[in-house]
């Protein structure tokens, strides 16, 4: 049986070898993710390393609060310390180290790097230990004098700036400044590699000055004497410190900045990582489609071997080892092209990082993944036409009289009702606000529906093609017809064509209706709720702008209201452990029982405002309390989340912040409507400066009203000259600015709908793969039809209008899948108050639907065009 497998695989490699490229696409894309992220980890680590491989000790705050996508944020501190490490006989020196955030700007004008989810951009302080500096100078000299600054090699490039170059820097906590560029720097020995950070590098006094954190270090880097290991050289420091300050290892300081690059370069991987299995999921339903049309077109084959003694375990066996086969060059060839794909993504992310040259690095483990992949989703995927092929007697077969009426089995009809039963009934409950959690409920009810329509698509395939396909009589006459009946009379290959391109279409219009809703979301609220005049933003900035701006601007004739926005985190910590001492809440709780402070609580946004100006340009629906009494030491919250939270006016909750440790703040308002549904909780901004941290401390934005007696065009004029200083701020209309909040959405989207369009094309060679081998099935049939007249054209029609009416069976049941389904879940998130409601993007979705449709011609050009060339006399002499 083995040599009539691999005999038959070589007969038939034609099919096999369109059946694979499904799987050999999502193994490729999932192989160079992989390949990716060794070789990002592998660069970062050596960078990081070299940067850090000389620290004996590191020096900083316990004080600290773990960001939601990776990284953290530690208390500074104090400069004193400095002094008292560098007294301890173990230690050879010890500096401090500054880091904020500060933008270089080109001579365009325009910030130069990130000021959103990429590479940020730091200000350090130089280093004069040797042993203690993180970069290499490559070129000049380091900053002596306050008006000097150094720049990393590749902003300096990307600006094209010079040494002796004046450049601007804007602090989004001080302002703006400009400085002389005496030096670019680097990281490894000859200062050429970067890890994509846009960096700019002063005296001591000065980055104090550009970041506003004075005598304030982020940790204390210190290099032992020669005969002090490590761990010596921590033991004689720890003594010295105050309770709220701990020493540890270079080692273990160099492991966990690895581990928290890592974690960024693993978003990027794993975001990739994801729409690369989508495109297996779909490429399996591709592989079982295939092998029911090949094992269907076998059956006489398959009944021969029976009749001649072949057992059922023996046919099953043989169509496992084609599919072992097809699996094992599908994630061979898969492999190769994941590395091709690494490649391209290496050369990419190489605009953001220095990566080492040569090829990208491959380990054992990814060349594992790649062949399991392939091997193991293609054997799953044909085990149930293998078993079928199993159980076909030898007398039907050899008279091709077996009739597969699976796809209309009540089995199938009662399971597949019973799933659309339990998806209406959990979506019901979602969705009726009577679970805690309706995201859950909504979950299980779309995996429900999911998998119904995997059960039901054969009982609903015949009927959507006949009814799609009534038209086509009266437009293509006989081809139509023909068309129509060869999409219905096969219903159980029709539907699992059209999943394939169902779960590409369900997914697009899932994200679609999401991010409208969404960007509706913060439209809506900027425009309806805000009564400013203008607003004067941080242009999309993660970072905003400095806060002496909006000081000016308060200050101008014109102006009537200045209202400022900022925004920290925080976690709510009441019960958790450690109770704050009553009287002492203004002081960190390592300085009240020398214990660290950090904690597992979730991170909570917080909302930062001027209580006596906010609720005069922000409508926030009913208020409970007076504006007047939310003063230092209180907060504010969401209506909607008091109640959940079981809070009423009075109540006192605890919140850690970083600089602040455990506090408690009484609540002392109430809101219906919030301006930001992710950012509930408001500060004053007395309370906000206390315990915020100090590269939070700007202003993201700042809503203006017009002061009585000035027009509004003499209020932007005003503004706007103010503003001109800063190229971090601009002054917008509230519904431009709302645009410009949604706009951030835009990259992302541009990413996700690119990647599922992946799974998409996925899904159109499944209907290529099923076309061509429909027409090896009825090879004779179409010579008979062409031996009655039938032309090429016509022919060539017929399979065009087939593959349609698979195209858009799949995408009208993704239509209503995935429309359904975002619907759940934006109405899930509105009951819980992160949305208003859903929105429909019917354009976006109209567009989808036509471009499936042409999808699915484009995809019958290659099978229409042989079915029209076969040999009309061998297609009748095919057996």
């Amino acid at each position: 049986m083995l040599r009539i497998a691999l005999k038959s695989a070589l007969a038939h490699k034609r099919r096999l070898i369109t059946t694979g490229i499904a799987i050999v696409i999502g193994v490729t894309f999932m192989t160079g993710t992989l390949i990716l992220s060794d070789t990002l980890g592998t660069a970062i680590d050596s960078l990081v390393s070299d940067a850090y491989d000389e620290y004996d000790a590191v020096i900083r705050s316990k004080e600290v609060q773990t960001l939601p996508f990776g990284g953290e944020i530690r208390a500074t501190v104090p400069a004193e310390i400095e002094a008292a490490v560098s007294a301890v006989p173990e230690v050879k020196a010890a500096a401090g180290n500054v880091e904020g955030f500060a933008f270089v700007i080109g001579k365009d004008g325009e910030v130069l790097g990130s000021t959103g989810l990429g590479p940020p951009s730091l200000a350090f302080n130089w280093i004069d230990v040797p042993e203690l500096q993180v970069g290499t100078l490559s070129e000049g000299r380091p900053p002596e004098n306050d008006d000097e600054v150094v720049l990393d090699f590749r902003t300096a490039e990307k600006g094209g700036f010079r040494i002796g170059d004046t450049v601007t820097i804007e602090s989004p906590n001080t302002g703006t400044y400009e400085f002389e560029l005496v030096g670019l720097t680097g990281l490894g020995e000859a200062g050429d590699e970067t890890t994509g950070s846009t960096i700019s590098v002063y005296t001591l006094p000065t980055v104090w000055r550009v970041v506003g954190q004075p005598n304030k270090f982020q940790y204390i880097s210190a290099v032992g004497t020669g005969g002090a290991s490590q761990e010596e050289v921590v033991e004689a420091i720890t003594p010295v410190l105050p309770p709220d300050l701990e020493a540890i290892t270079g080692a273990a300081y160099v492991k966990e900045q690895q581990e928290l690059f890592g974690q960024f370069v693993g978003l990027i991987t794993t975001f990739i990582l994801v729409f690369g299995i989508i495109a297996v999921f779909v490429g399996a339903f591709i592989i079982y489609n295939s092998f029911s049309i090949i094992i269907a077109q076998r059956t006489r084959e398959m009944g021969l071997l029976r009749a001649v003694g072949a057992g059922r375990g023996q046919i099953l066996g043989s169509v496992v080892i084609e599919a072992v086969l097809v699996g094992l060059a599908a994630g061979i060839v898969g492999l190769v092209s994941g590395i091709g794909i690494a490649f391209a993504l290496k050369s990419l992310m190489g605009s953001f990082f220095t990566l080492p040259p040569g090829p990208p690095t491959i380990t054992p483990d990814s060349v594992l993944v790649a062949i399991l992949v392939g091997l193991l989703v293609t054997v799953v995927s044909a085990l149930i036409p293998a078993r079928r092929a199993a159980k076909i007697t030898p007398i039907a077969a050899i008279t091709e009289v077996e009739v597969d009426s699976s796809s209309l089995s009540r089995g199938r009809k009662v399971f597949g009702t019973a799933l659309v039963v339990t998806g209406g009934l959990s979506l019901y409950l979602g969705l009726s606000d009577t679970l805690g959690n309706p995201l859950t409920a909504v979950g299980i009810g779309a995996a429900c529906f999911f998998i119904a329509f995997a059960v039901l698509g054969p009982v609903i395939a015949a009927p959507m093609s006949r009814v799609l396909g009534k038209p086509l009589p009266a437009l293509a006459g006989v081809s139509g017809r023909l068309a129509r009946e060869n999409a219905a009379r096969n219903p159980k290959r029709t539907a699992a064509t059209a999943a394939a391109l169902t779960i590409g279409v369900a997914l697009i219009s899932v994200i679609a209706v999401m991010a409208a809703s969404f960007k509706a979301d913060i439209v809506d609220s900027t425009t309806n709720q805000m009564t400013a005049d203008y607003v004067v933003s941080s242009g999309g900035s993660f970072f905003g702008f400095n806060p002496a701006i909006s000081e000016e601007i308060a200050g101008l004739d014109s102006v009537g209201i200045a209202s400022p926005l900022r925004y920290t985190g925080a976690q709510i910590t009441t019960g958790i452990g450690m109770e704050v001492p009553e009287g002492d809440t203004d002081q960190p709780l390592s300085e009240q029982s020398g214990e660290p402070t950090a904690v597992d609580a979730p991170l909570e946004f917080l909302q930062g405002i001027d209580p006596e100006t906010y609720f005069e340009v922000v409508d926030a629906g009913e208020l409970v309390g007076d504006p007047g009494s939310l003063t230092d030491g209180k907060f504010a919250l969401a209506e909607a989340r008091a109640e959940e939270e079981g809070l009423e006016i009075g109540d006192k909750v605890e919140f850690y912040f970083v600089e602040g440790g455990r506090v408690e703040l009484e609540l002392a308002l109430t809101y219906s409507e919030p301006l930001d549904p992710t950012t509930v909780y408001y500060l004053p901004l007395s309370s906000f400066e206390k315990y915020a941290s100090p590269q939070f401390r700007n202003d993201f934005a700042l809503l203006v009203t017009s002061a009585g007696g000035s027009t509004r065009a003499e209020t932007k004029a005003d503004v706007e000259e103010v503003v001109a200083v800063s190229p971090m701020a601009e002054v917008k209309d509230p519904a431009d600015w709302g645009e410009e909040q949604a706009a951030m959405l835009n990259g992302l989207l541009g990413v996700i709908y690119l990647l599922l369009l992946l799974a998409v094309g996925v899904a159109l060679i499944g209907i290529v793969n099923t076309l061509t081998l429909s027409i090896f099935e009825r090879t004779r049939e179409l010579g008979l039809l062409r031996a009655v007249g039938m032309s090429r054209a016509q022919l060539r029609t017929a399979v065009r209008w087939e593959s349609v009416i698979m195209a858009v069976i799949g995408t009208l049941i993704g239509l209503v899948i995935g429309i359904g389904l975002a619907l759940a879940i934006t109405t899930a998130l509105s009951l819980q108050d992160f949305l208003s409601g859903p929105s429909l993007p019917v354009v976006q979705l109209v567009v989808v639907s036509i471009l499936a449709g042409l999808a699915g011609v484009a995809a019958s050009i290659w099978p229409a065009g042989r079915a029209a060339r076969l040999n009309v006399l061998d297609a009748i002499a095919m057996e």
